[in-house]
């Protein structure tokens, strides 16, 4: 069982190769998941995309930013003087930082992620540190796939119809799980076996 562990903090995630399929479990603040993605619902289609501030949320944050800090200055100035305690201005000037300190980290976001998309997206970070884990990890997952689907697909199964189990290894060929010699050799034993049957 192979098993890929990102952490990039509130998140976690974690993907473990099974036998039929990924299991993804994500923790974040909000609570945590867990499923089993199946191997037939992963694709490779790779989408890379990478998040970073823009200009204007970068310019509001700064401005909202000095404001305060200039606010902050007066009201230290203010509680001087007029005696106000000390443990006042300190909650204050806690409250400023904090409140800046996760909103800045919500901003100031820089996220590189490769995406799998199929019929459920599976999701990568994808900075430099991690490409080559994450690349490898990709392909022992394709192959695991590929082993999978060949095995359960390609049995010649006496209780399908003829018509299915054919549609069946034309996907495998048209998917590239199978060449066009193994696809003729599929059929071929089809046959026989649909004329040993008849007989």
């Amino acid at each position: 069982m192979k098993e890929l562990l990102q952490k990039n903090w509130p998140e976690y995630r974690k993907y473990t190769i099974r036998e039929d399929g990924l299991y993804l479990e994500v923790k974040t603040n909000e609570g945590f998941t867990a499923r089993l993605i199946k191997f037939e619902e992963i694709g490779f289609d790779e989408i890379i995309t990478k998040y970073q501030p823009g200009p204007y949320a970068t310019g509001f944050f700064l401005s909202v930013f000095f404001n305060l800090l200039f606010l902050l200055v007066f009201l230290l100035d203010f509680a001087k003087k007029f005696n106000i305690s000390s443990g006042v201005s300190s909650g204050l000037t806690g409250g400023i930082i904090v409140c800046l300190s996760i909103w800045g980290r919500t901003i100031f976001k820089f996220e590189k992620q490769k995406i799998l998309k199929g019929e459920v997206a599976i999701v990568f970070d994808y900075f430099r540190k991690k490409q080559e884990q994450v690349d490898l990890f990709i392909n022992e997952l394709k192959a695991k796939q590929r082993d999978y689907i060949r095995k359960k697909y390609m049995e010649i199964d006496e209780y399908l119809p003829h018509e299915s189990l054919r549609n069946n290894f034309i996907w495998l060929y048209e998917s590239n799980y199978i060449d066009r010699q193994e696809l003729q050799d599929l059929f071929d034993k089809l046959d026989k076996k649909v004329i040993i049957k008849g007989f």
